[in-house]
């Protein structure tokens, strides 16, 4: 839980960390306040399914998460229909962190909700949706590690030329240019680790030296793939 707690920590969230079921069913029977729990698979006294258990019974019920150490379909699949809000495995990353923790969207969205049992039921008997849904966890999990490697070696011009490239290519699934959905300065900060007056700055740089146009909407380049490249 050391590389939840890192990640976390950013967030603007009131945290509390237990070491066990026991603490944990004391912390949560005073106060009862929690919005969200994360905890592990495994616990020194106790395992997920009774962190789960004493969440519902609590004075006002929280979400909980758990916390693999790696993609499990049958243990998803086991949590799922238990009823946990989600599943995640390492690395763990203070973006997606705070994205799944605070459910914000970065632009207009819509959300298409399935009920865990339905969600249950075709993971089991359709092995064509039960193949896709995990290729898209293995995906996440590979992009999560991705963000760590460039979030870790990457200088932060670089991070936001790789960011402002996913984001092209997500909205337009085509080759650039393409258009960038709308974002501001503060959540492209937020989501490469910088400041708003870093990202200001370079996107400066980015339209001066053609990686990126914008006026009514920002295009991204094929100029700026060879700059990541470089």
């Amino acid at each position: 839980m050391q590389e939840l707690a890192c990640a976390l920590d950013p967030c603007p969230l009131e945290i509390r960390t237990v070491t066990g079921c026991r603490e944990a069913g004391g912390g949560i029977g005073r106060h009862g306040t929690a919005d969200v729990i994360f905890t592990d698979v495994q616990l020194p006294d106790g395992d997920w399914k009774r962190v789960l258990q004493m969440a519902r019974h609590s004075p006002s019920p929280a979400e909980v998460i758990v916390v693999s150490r790696f993609v499990d379909v049958p243990l998803y699949l086991d949590a799922l229909e238990e009823g946990v809000f989600d599943f995640v495995v390492p690395p763990l990353r203070t973006v997606e962190i705070g994205y799944i923790a605070t459910a914000t969207a970065v632009t207009d969205s819509t959300a298409i909700r399935l009920d865990k049992a339905v969600m249950a039921k075709l993971l089991r008997t359709e092995p064509k949706f039960s193949e896709y849904f995990l290729s898209y966890l293995l995906m996440r999990n590979v992009s999560v590690q991705e963000d760590v490697i460039s979030l870790t070696f990457d200088s932060t011009e670089k991070r936001l030329a790789r960011a402002l490239l996913l984001l092209a290519r997500a909205s337009e699934r085509q080759a650039l240019p393409a258009v960038v959905p709308r974002v501001t300065h503060e959540t492209l900060a937020q989501m490469i680790g910088a400041t708003r007056a870093q990202v200001s700055a370079l996107m400066s740089q980015f339209r001066k030296k053609g990686y990126i146009h914008y006026d009514d909407e920002l295009r991204v380049n094929e100029s700026l793939v060879d700059f990541v490249l470089k």
